[in-house]
């Protein structure tokens, strides 16, 4: 065991906490270290814990021999001068005696002996030493200490904490982390596929596809590489071919795909890109020997004057396409003859072929149709000025019919206003004559009303009286008799009268007496 001088450093009178402290993560790491639980179930047997317990074993003298190495040291002043040496706090010693390891503890040595030295003086703390068959290795959190027992080949996977180990055969190999796509463990190997891609090897001869996840390999089964399955684009190089009349004809596409089926793949075809380019590029040849070059002529967009106001910068609309007519065939076509024929026999799906550039490969052919094309394109353009003038001498005509509109809706709109003033000024003027005929008719009404209950009032008064009651009688025969010419008084006619029982009136009248 470690024996130590009185005077120890506080982090060594720490070390059994830092022992304690270890043994609690050992104990939980299994569950919580994702290092420790991603690793194949295969690689659990290789795990070492650190041992707590163990511990370097310093070199160690008796009081006797301390006594007589101090005794040498006066004697042989010079001699032990050359030979001490002083191990400050938090370092070791490496010595060699006789071919013997030796670790010197901090303190002042002194080595007589011829066959003992110092190799090397360390802190203690270091991550690796090494010294003869002894290893001090402190492995992290996030890692793993990786050597190789020579005896059986197996590979030792420290996991995290200080590990003692003194062992000739044990062949010290470094750190992993288990991050990289491959990791060699000796014979073994260490795979890591990530989302988004798979690995592919052999077992027993046969394919065997590995998912996303660790995976560990050992002999005889191989590791063979990985295959991506997310969308992958693949360039087409340019190519000629020639339209039903035998017009040559420049592309270059490209083609969207990826891989749905790894196994089928992999084991009907050789490679998948040159298979994939090699389909496409006669898919394509047989396309555009089926069309002529008035189609592709066609299938070409012309610019166009868009009037009232519109313009083609709004990108496509709903249900138009989104290329020109020509190119939407190609990917119609090439979908149709290619994507059901790849998927169900490679396992590959074909999402998308983008049709780059397509010329005439002729030049002088090429030429020809660029001087045509650029006199339509000066016909257009005048056509288009035309249109644009015609437009605008529209415009104008519209906008002055507009105007004479406005001022005719303007003064019928005056006229109407001026009709309804002169109306409104007639009802009322009507409506104050209706008013002011009510007035005066209430007014004499109430007149005859006042003027009625005055003679009444007055007939009232003078009936009272003798007087008033002989007037009531010559009123009465003043209206009697009003309207008459002549009129004959007979004195006895009254007597006459009221002894014939009245046959006659007491007043008559004989109008024309005289004729």
């Amino acid at each position: 065991m470690r024996k130590r001088d009185p005077a120890q450093s506080d982090l060594e009178m720490n070390e059994p906490l830092i022992d304690q402290k270890a043994e609690n993560y050992n104990a939980l790491e299994e569950s919580f270290d994702p290092l420790i639980k991603s690793l194949p179930a295969e690689l659990k047997p290789f795990l070492k814990n650190p041992d707590n317990s163990a511990d370097v074993e310093f070199m160690n003298r008796s009081g006797a021999g301390d006594f007589c190495h101090t005794l040498a040291a006066v004697i042989l002043n010079l001699y032990s001068l050359c030979k001490m040496v002083l191990v400050k706090e938090g370092q070791i010693g490496l010595t060699w005696n006789g071919g013997t390891p030796e670790i010197l503890p901090p303190g002042r040595h002194v080595l007589l002996s011829p066959m003992n030295y110092v190799q090397a003086v360390v802190p203690e703390r270091q991550a690796v030493i090494q010294h003869g068959p002894i290893n001090i290795i402190r492995v992290g959190i996030g890692q793993l200490g990786f050597g190789i027992e020579t005896n059986t080949g197996e590979p030792v996977l420290l996991k995290t904490g200080k590990h003692v180990i003194n062992s000739s055969t044990f062949e010290w190999r470094g750190f992993i982390s288990c991050t990289a796509p491959k990791t060699q463990l000796g014979n073994l190997w260490l795979i890591r596929v990530e989302t988004g891609q798979v690995g592919y090897g052999y077992e027993g001869g046969n394919l065997v596809i590995l998912e996303p996840g660790l995976h560990l390999v050992s002999p005889p089964n191989r590791f063979e590489n990985f295959m991506s399955t997310q969308l992958d684009i693949l360039e087409l190089p340019r190519a000629i071919h020639e339209s039903s009349d035998y017009v040559p004809l420049a592309i270059h596409a490209a083609v969207f795909y990826r891989v749905a089926d790894p196994y089928k793949a992999l084991t009907r075809i050789k490679d998948v890109k040159i298979q994939i380019r090699d389909t496409a590029i006669s898919t394509l040849a047989g396309i555009i020997r089926s069309s002529s070059l008035a189609d592709i002529a066609r299938g070409n967009s012309k610019p166009t004057y868009a009037p009232n106001n519109e313009t083609h910068d709004k990108g496509p609309q709903v249900g138009e396409p989104s290329a020109p007519p020509f190119y939407e065939r190609v990917h119609d076509e090439f979908m149709q003859k290619l994507a059901n024929h790849v998927l169900d026999e490679w396992g590959i799906e074909i999402q998308n072929i983008r049709i780059e550039a397509l010329k005439i490969a002729d030049v002088n052919l090429q030429t020809t149709i660029s001087h045509q094309a650029i006199m339509i394109s000066k016909q257009q353009s005048e056509y288009i000025m035309l249109q644009k003038k015609t437009e605008i001498i529209e415009v104008k005509a519209e906008n002055s019919a507009m105007q004479i509109r406005k001022n005719a809706e303007a003064e019928a709109h005056a006229s109407i206003s001026r009709a309804e003033a002169a109306a409104r000024a007639q009802i009322i003027q009507a409506k104050a004559e209706n008013e002011s005929i009510i007035l005066r008719a209430e007014a004499e009404k109430r007149s005859k009303i006042l003027k009625g209950e005055g003679e009444a009032e007055y007939s009232e008064s003078v009936a009272k009286t003798k007087l008033g009651q002989t007037l009531a009688v010559l009123n009465v025969q003043r209206d009697a008799i009003s309207g008459s010419k002549q009129i004959m008084y007979v004195p006895h006619l009254p007597g006459m009268m009221q002894k014939s029982s009245g046959i006659f009136d007491s007043k008559l009248m004989m109008p024309g007496l005289d004729q």
